[in-house]
């Protein structure tokens, strides 16, 4: 139970300093801070194959799922981030695009057989497959 609490506590403490460098109004801080806290979160790690750049995405259990902070640099306008996801092993489908500004928060769906979170740059408006390479990568646990 201490244990729990501890990590508990771990989490939350990250996910409120991940939240102050993301968020550039009170209310979206507001609002997505208590949608993150209200509920337990995996927090998922996204990296470079280097190491130089990284994000982190926030995962309930119903499989929402929050961009919430990273040091990509801003894009630009004709290009975007785009998150992505492997499926039956091998198929990568599009989550969705994140425009060219990374800092601002995103919302998207991981359904349970999405275990891992791929990011690209695409052209603006994004593709139905990537076409350039991977620039993050995480797992859910």
């Amino acid at each position: 139970m201490i244990a729990e609490a501890n990590a508990a506590s771990c989490c939350l403490c990250c996910a409120s300093v991940s939240f102050a460098n993301a968020f550039t109004t009170p209310f979206a801080l507001g609002a997505a801070a208590a949608s993150v806290l209200a509920h337990p979160h995996q927090l998922v790690s996204l990296r470079s194959n280097s190491g130089l750049l990284d994000a982190t995405v926030a995962v309930d259990p119903t499989g929402a799922a929050y961009w919430i902070t990273s040091n990509l640099h801003t894009l630009p306008s004709s290009q975007t981030y785009q998150l992505w996801t492997v499926v039956r092993g091998s198929t990568v489908v599009s989550l969705g695009v994140l425009g060219d500004n990374p800092s601002q928060v995103h919302t998207f769906h991981l359904d349970p057989t999405m275990r891992k979170v791929l990011v690209t740059i695409e052209p603006s408006g994004g593709t139905t497959l990537p076409t350039n390479s991977v620039l993050l990568k995480g797992s859910l646990a």
